[in-house]
């Protein structure tokens, strides 16, 4: 009798062990990550591709010689979306109220085109990327997405539904005139559009000069 209580007693203490061997087991086991969004490889996929040309360097000369040999193409193409944006103020200006046109040329005022200047030293690598692909980017994005230019509109000048619905019309116009002329255009137009003002700009920055050797201090190299 007595030794089968032990055994029991025993059975018992190791089952014990066990359980709670497991249980804290289960407490240090590191949490699995969490599931993959829908798409998310596309995104993956999309980063790897852009960190692949931006680690890529950067061929200025070739960069300057295309730009040149565009430049007309190029300058072509801004004056006729200059064009185009004129067209479409001067349209817009006429839908607003007294007070909405008086906004409206104080803006007119600040506007400008965003990016560096003609004239100044080199252009770094990273406003080169910037003036190649992102600006670039940004400005067809306006053009092409009614939306959210109208958007933008309606919440700075305050547009009623009437006035809505017109600018939606004068943007669809410019949208299509735009996309109009990208088709009839040759294919690196927009993606040098920001650079042919700057065509200057785009030669290697000079090395930093080397700081002189301290006084008294050893020749390099012994």
């Amino acid at each position: 009798m007595k030794q089968r209580l032990i055994v029991a007693l025993f059975t018992i203490v190791v089952f014990c062990a066990g359980y709670y061997a497991g249980v804290w087991s289960d407490q240090k086991r590191p949490l699995p990550p969490p599931p993959a969004s829908v798409g998310g490889e596309f995104v993956r996929a999309r980063q790897t591709e852009t960190q692949l040309w931006r680690d890529r360097p950067i061929n200025r000369a070739e960069l300057i010689k295309e730009v040149e040999s565009l430049k007309p193409q190029l300058d072509e193409f801004r004056s006729r979306l200059a064009g185009f944006d004129a067209e479409f103020w001067r349209d817009f200006g006429q839908l607003l109220t007294p007070e909405q046109r008086s906004m409206y040329e104080q803006h007119s005022k600040k506007k400008g085109q965003s990016g560096p200047s003609e004239s100044g030293p080199p252009l770094t690598d990273d406003e080169l990327e910037n003036l190649r692909y992102e600006l670039p980017a940004h400005d067809l994005l306006t053009y092409v997405v009614v939306g959210i230019r109208l958007d933008s509109l309606t919440q700075v000048y305050r547009l009623d539904d009437a006035q809505r619905e017109k600018v939606r019309s004068l943007l669809k116009d410019r949208r299509d005139k735009v996309i109009a002329l990208i088709d009839s255009s040759p294919s690196p137009s927009v993606s040098l559009l920001r650079l042919a003002p700057v065509v200057q700009r785009l030669a290697s920055p000079a090395s930093s000069p080397q700081p002189p050797p301290a006084p008294n201090s050893p020749p390099a190299g012994k």
